[in-house]
């Protein structure tokens, strides 16, 4: 009895040193562990607004009045786009929290008069530490299925995050692999890459001009982004 005591306190010494040293050190991004939790624990559609979201898409692809989509997570689903472009042929189908794999699942609610995707994704796949090469091969499914749809694709960088957001370097170090192969897969393809780091993070940070939690954008950005965008519609 005596025995299993000391085990008890034990292994909870040890739990509990790992928390400190954890927490004290920002060893790993609570924020987006309890986001990806939220989300994606086993099913992203746990979360009621991402299963809103997409029943909404799927019930409204019928409509032909689009050309163009915006499709990505948070940050593109923060962006008044028709606003920001002055186009109301410009859809928005971001969904805060999405992924790669959300992506794909959702391909199927695209309208089929949508000429042009501008795609950005990613971040929230490195949250859920998704290893890159597992991102990138989610990628090469979404751009397959877009070319068989003979839709124009455009993309995107994934954003570096703030210095200041936890794990700050882990995140920019898997985004700026991810993005180096992104880069590549489009040169191969012949697809553009709007690369919106050298605009947002010129020094692998996000720029505290341009967010206001590290990690979104805030309006300025999104003048600036939709001003990248402009040039490949207009």
């Amino acid at each position: 009895m005596l025995k299993k005591i000391f085990l008890f306190i034990f292994i909870g010494g040890i739990f509990y040193l790992f928390g400190a040293v954890t927490v004290h050190y920002k060893l790993f991004p609570f924020s987006e562990i309890v986001k990806i939790r939220n989300y994606f624990k086993g099913d992203k559609n746990i979360s009621p607004y991402y299963l809103s979201k997409v029943s909404q898409f799927s019930e409204l692809k019928g409509s032909d009045k689009f050309s163009i989509v915006m499709i990505g997570d948070s940050i593109t689903d923060g962006a008044e786009w028709y606003e920001l472009l002055k186009n109301n042929e410009v859809q928005n189908r971001g969904i805060g929290g999405d992924t790669t794999k959300g992506i794909l699942d959702r391909l199927d609610t695209i309208n089929k008069s949508i000429k042009k995707v501008f795609i950005m994704i990613g971040i929230n796949d490195i949250a859920g530490y998704k290893r890159v090469d597992e991102i990138y091969n989610n990628y090469i499914k979404i751009l397959e299925d877009l070319e068989r749809k003979d839709i124009k694709v455009y993309i995107q960088s994934v954003l570096y995050v703030g210095k200041n957001y936890p794990n700050s370097d882990y995140f920019n170090k898997e985004v700026k692999n991810l993005n180096k192969k992104l880069e590549q897969i489009a040169k191969n393809k012949n697809i553009d890459f709007i690369d919106l780091n050298s605009i947002f993070a010129p020094n692998d940070y996000l720029e505290k001009i341009y967010t206001d939690d590290e990690i979104h954008l805030n309006g300025k950005a999104y003048i600036l982004w939709a001003n990248e965008i402009l040039k490949y519609i207009e």
